[in-house]
């Protein structure tokens, strides 16, 4: 297992608040049951 570094819980509360405000909405392009989950999660970003 690999160490994931993360931000302060203001910028995350910042991020929600943000989220929320622009009223984003999440896309799933498909569901996996979670014994066929691992190693097929990618995130990326602009």
């Amino acid at each position: 297992m690999r160490a994931l570094a993360v931000g302060s819980r203001a910028r995350f509360l910042a991020m929600s608040q943000a989220i929320t405000a622009n009223r984003l909405r999440h896309v799933v392009d498909r569901a996996f049951p979670l014994d066929e989950a691992f190693g097929k999660v990618v995130i990326s970003h602009a």
